[in-house]
């Protein structure tokens, strides 16, 4: 999801046209080539939700929001175990939005046509409704599917649903500030899941730089820091992924291609000592020791091949 500035923040103002929650249905469902004049939130609870583009074809999963902007073609297709909610809704209304009806513009045109096997194969684009064009810019949507993890946003889904079931004025202003919340849910998962996608980008390709330089004097702190992390931060995140901190990463690494070499004849222990990154011999046989609880000279006599 791409960075939304601090300005566009400011400027939402969402206003909530329809939502509706779906249990099944009898029979698959689709829905034509068409186009949409305001944001559709669509989060699936069970099952696969299906949405073709021109360029790609999108499967949303459980647990995974996704939204379509404005004037994307598009056709769905939903099988008929998929239980999902839905929302329309404009992300920066104000007087000047050319309002319309859902009924009118989605549901109707769809349901005039019985059976299913006789709907269009692409529902026309509406001339003044195209020009909502002001509501359909932002880096809020990147046309990909976003796993939420915070168990309060399918509730939050259903409190927007019963808000919009009431009367009254206040039923608009209610579902304006939920809204807003699942919006927070939703930038701060996508901060987080992008930022962990690059976490462990930079933590494999450490790996992969010790593995090769595992004899070396690796030095992590700087390259933390060549990677743009902060070195503590880089440890953390490291110990989350793999269970060991860095330093510790290194040093399995080295005591297991020990281990190798002294299953073998070709080298003196204190030649696998140098081998492995460690000229003191001495330190070596102790950091061995204390983590295989004996010594490598005996490693080696209760373990050659």
């Amino acid at each position: 999801m791409a960075e939304l500035k601090s300005k566009e923040l400011l400027q939402l103002n969402p206003y909530v046209r329809h939502v509706q929650q779906i249990n099944g249905t009898d029979q698959d469902y689709y829905m034509p080539w068409r186009v949409i004049y305001d944001f559709f939130f669509l989060y699936v609870e069970r099952g696969e939700y299906r949405i073709m583009f021109d360029d790609k074809t999108v499967d949303i999963a459980p647990k995974q929001l996704f939204i379509i902007p404005p004037m994307l073609r598009h056709k769905q297709v939903v099988p008929k175990a998929c239980t999902y909610y839905g929302a329309h809704a404009d992300l920066f209304y104000d007087d000047e939005s050319v309002d319309f009806s859902p009924e009118e513009i989605y549901i109707e045109p769809i349901q005039s046509y019985r059976p299913i096997a006789e709907r269009p194969e692409e529902i026309p684009v509406i001339d003044r409704l195209a020009r909502r064009v002001k509501n359909a810019k932002t880096s809020l949507v990147t046309i990909e599917p976003v796993y939420i993890n915070n168990i309060a946003f399918a509730p939050k889904f259903k409190a927007l649903l019963d808000a919009f079931s009431k009367d009254g004025y206040t039923a608009a202003l209610e579902t304006k500030a939920i809204l807003l919340e699942m919006i927070a849910i939703l930038l701060n998962e996508s901060i987080s899941s992008s930022g962990e996608q690059g976490g462990r980008r930079v933590i494999s390709e450490f790996i992969n730089f010790a593995i090769a330089h595992f004899n070396e004097d690796i030095d992590v702190i700087q390259l933390a820091k060549d990677s743009g992390y902060a070195p503590n931060y880089f440890r953390r995140m490291f110990k989350k992924v793999t269970n060991r901190a860095p330093h510790e990463y290194i040093i399995n690494l080295r005591m297991e291609e020990a281990k190798k070499l002294l299953r073998g004849r070709e080298y003196t222990v204190r030649e696998i000592s140098s081998l492995t990154g460690y000229e003191d011999m001495h330190y070596f046989s102790r950091l061995f020791k204390q983590r295989e609880g004996i010594p490598p000279a005996q490693y080696r006599l209760e373990n050659r091949e």
